[in-house]
């Protein structure tokens, strides 16, 4: 095993127990540092002793807050006639097209609790590739369409560009964000 100075003891050794380096690897590079061959699959293994996600403070008070702020997330709907394999129901809530997935199993005419669609706070760089990217670049090319059996005629676009678009506008909006709380990460906490 390799055996790592302590920095809290000043001197005292860790045993990490890791495979011989590849024949090719040479002295130089296995001498420049204490774990020369460290891959994505020891650093699990170190890991795999660290406590479960579930067992920390910070999913508690994560798991809390979700269950207090439910009535928040939630709508009471009467199951329409006709609902289709993907369970989706669209209504309109506070003037903005929503789509609701009923719960499996629900009958027409019953009244089910709805979770609202939100999504987390976006991060501003999150933001700024919404606006530019997906909202400011997608062009929406129109077609004049000639009157026909199935269309009017008019103009139409590319439908699935267009809802793409309007889902990120949505999206950016403050309304469409839910109440949570930002994960913490322990490096930046602790280095």
């Amino acid at each position: 095993g390799a055996g790592l100075p302590s920095p809290a003891t000043g001197g005292g050794s860790i045993s990490i127990e890791l495979p011989a380096p590849d024949a090719g690897q040479t002295e130089e590079v296995a001498s420049a540092s204490p774990l020369p061959y460290l891959t994505y699959a020891h650093s699990q293994q170190l890991c795999a002793d660290s406590i479960r996600r579930e067992q920390t403070k910070l999913w508690e008070i994560q798991h809390e807050d979700h269950i207090r702020s439910r009535k928040d997330r939630e709508v009471l709907i009467r199951v329409p006639e006709g609902v289709g394999e993907d369970l989706q129901v669209r209504v309109c809530l506070s003037n903005m097209p929503e789509t609701l997935l009923v719960p499996f199993g629900a009958k027409a005419g019953e009244v089910v609790n709805c979770d609202v669609p939100k999504v987390p706070p976006l991060t501003s760089a999150q933001q700024r590739w919404q606006l530019l990217e997906v909202c400011m670049m997608t062009r929406l090319k129109w077609v004049k369409v000639e009157a026909c059996a199935q269309w009017p005629g008019g103009w139409a676009t590319d439908e699935g560009r267009r809802e793409r678009k309007f889902e990120a506008m949505r999206t950016l909006r403050g309304r469409r964000m839910g109440l949570v709380l930002r994960t913490i990460c322990e490096e930046d906490i602790l280095g």
